[in-house]
């Protein structure tokens, strides 16, 4: 009985052989043992080529997760960077005056009208304080200066009150603007009378209440013209 061939008697080259060449050699060699090792030799190629193959894919694909995730964090930065621009640098299409030149312009969260810039708190102060926040904003309580611009005040609705630069000043006894202009009482509109010093206005209705009571208010400043920056409210 002929002892079976040893897996090193079969040329290693065998493994890099077509299929055709191989087993040409082996019907030759007519060593049934040394067929069965070339089976074996091919069928364990194979597998080490599938190994490869899907690290390979595997790599490939965690590689382009990897620039997608980059191309969408570049792309997000970019927005950023352009809304930070919109707020304060320069004037966008929502920020100009759309009866006007198209030159005039507000910060974010305020209002352009007729070449002022209003802003409505969402918060609520005494007067003192809401004029402290308007003068942080580069701007003063509002001051209402024909009946266009006290007709646009109405037009808002506001159904909350809102403090405006109206009040009765410590020393005096008749009321005037933040600006130091006089007011005269039934001209523009009327002030109902009452035990305060200061003024707000509600849909249109205008009330002296105590200084110290809380409301919203309104601040008032020019509008920016061309690429002057403004105070920017608000970043990304």
């Amino acid at each position: 009985m002929q002892k079976p061939a040893e897996p090193s008697s079969l040329s290693p080259a065998l493994c890099g052989i077509p299929l055709m060449e191989v087993t040409a050699a082996l019907e030759k060699e007519g060593t049934q043992e040394e067929g069965r090792y070339w089976v074996q030799c091919f069928s364990s190629s194979s597998r080490e080529l599938l190994v490869w193959r899907t690290l390979a894919i595997v790599l490939g694909l965690s590689q382009a997760v990897l620039v997608l995730m980059m191309v969408l964090q570049l792309r997000l930065c970019s927005q950023c960077s352009q809304q930070e621009g919109q707020t304060g640098l320069a004037p966008t299409s929502s920020m100009k005056d759309t009866a006007g030149n198209g030159t005039e312009w507000c910060p974010l969260n305020w209002v352009l009208h007729r070449g002022k810039c209003y802003y409505f708190s969402k918060e609520e102060r005494n007067w003192n304080r809401s004029r402290e926040d308007c003068r942080e904003k580069d701007s003063d309580l509002l001051v209402i200066k024909d009946q266009e611009e006290r007709d646009f005040i109405k037009n808002r609705k506001q159904n909350n009150h809102h403090w405006i630069g109206l009040h009765i000043p410590a020393l005096g006894n008749s009321s005037k603007w933040v600006d130091g202009s006089s007011f005269i009482n039934g001209t523009l509109f009327s002030v109902s009378t009452g035990m305060g010093r200061c003024v707000s206005v509600a849909n249109g209705h205008y009330d002296s209440d105590s200084c110290n009571n809380v409301a919203n208010w309104i601040c008032q400043k020019k509008a920016g013209k061309g690429g002057k920056s403004l105070s920017a409210e608000g970043k990304c």
